[in-house]
């Protein structure tokens, strides 16, 4: 997120201006067979039969309510992981950068944890894994990218990016010109057409541009929870050896 000009972060984050779940995300939030949902200042999915070993925490993007995630956090559950989404403070990541730690302290009994971010919430959830190396064992970005100041090139967990790309193939500028802060071994996913509203199921503030991609908010979402279950066991495989 970039402030307008003569904009301060005072001027975001506000309720009219926040992003709300669509139908579909709210559905996702329905407790099952499959996975219990506890829905609060954090949303707890717990898969049902299952004790996991290792759980995600997510951050959520600027101004967007964090139940907007519920149909890929919730499918993540399903697949045998605790998946636990934040509130950030007036909906922004950088008012509250190490929220991680409440979770983490929340559950004690999980041997690994991955943080997770959108937009916003990825630049901050780099920010905390960055200066956490010892909570996290793998750090996701879904369509966001490291501070400046940020350099995880020699970083001590595994470091992901799910991003999208136009026609061409090209990804946009301010995700190239942060290219070089990843590992050399990152795991990343581009997206063809892909859309930054379309990691989950939004309800747009009117602020927000209206989605022009031909890709599908179904598809990009199936395409972005395959890559992030492949991740989490990439995960997984490098904590066993």
């Amino acid at each position: 997120m970039r402030l307008q000009e003569g904009q301060t972060i005072a001027d975001v984050g506000r309720g009219e201006r926040v992003s709300q779940p669509a139908p579909l995300a709210l559905a996702a939030l329905e407790p099952d067979d499959l996975v219990e949902v506890e829905v609060g200042e954090q949303i707890v999915f717990r898969p049902v039969g299952v004790t996991p070993a290792t759980a995600v925490v997510f951050y959520h993007g600027a101004e967007t309510d964090p139940r907007v995630y519920g149909r890929p956090l919730r499918a993540i559950a399903e697949q045998g992981y605790l998946v636990v989404a934040v509130t950030m403070p007036r909906y922004l990541a950088v008012m509250k950068p190490a929220k991680a730690d409440e979770v983490i302290d929340a559950f004690p009994s999980i041997n690994s944890w991955v943080i997770i971010g959108h937009s916003m919430g990825g630049a901050m959830a780099a920010k905390y894994a960055s200066e956490h190396p010892d909570k996290v064992s793998g750090l996701l970005l879904w369509d966001a990218y490291p501070p400046a100041n940020i350099d995880l090139k020699d970083a001590a967990f595994l470091v992901g990016q799910i991003y999208r790309i136009d026609e061409s193939g090209s990804a946009p500028d301010n995700f190239l010109s942060a290219s070089h802060l990843f590992p050399d071994n990152a795991f990343l996913v581009p997206i063809k057409n892909g859309e930054h509203t379309y990691f989950g199921d939004y309800i747009l503030a009117p602020h927000r541009p209206v989605p022009t991609t031909s890709l599908t908010v179904d598809l990009q979402l199936a395409i972005v929870i395959r890559a992030t279950l492949d991740f989490l066991l990439s995960v997984e495989s490098a904590e066993a050896n």
